[in-house]
């Protein structure tokens, strides 16, 4: 199976969710930017290939780490 890439991620949400900014998942406040490097694209179900756009939201950096420490999710 070949490789999901970021950048692809990136294009499917941005495709689908325009150019921002969003709604952190985590924590509701105004995520800027993806590309900039304030946020990224978490997948809910933890399969970075299921690239579904229900299944993509924009998170903060920070509050992705929280969900990745404390075992919330996988992936």
């Amino acid at each position: 199976m070949a490789r999901i890439t970021s950048k692809e991620y990136r294009s499917v949400f941005l495709t689908a969710n325009g150019s921002g900014p969003w709604s952190c998942h985590g924590c509701g406040e105004s995520v800027i930017g993806i590309a900039e490097g304030e946020g990224l694209i978490h997948h809910l179900d933890g399969d970075r290939r299921n690239n579904a756009i229900d299944n993509l939201v924009a998170m903060h950096l920070r509050c992705h780490g929280q969900l990745h420490a404390f075992g919330i999710v996988r992936g």
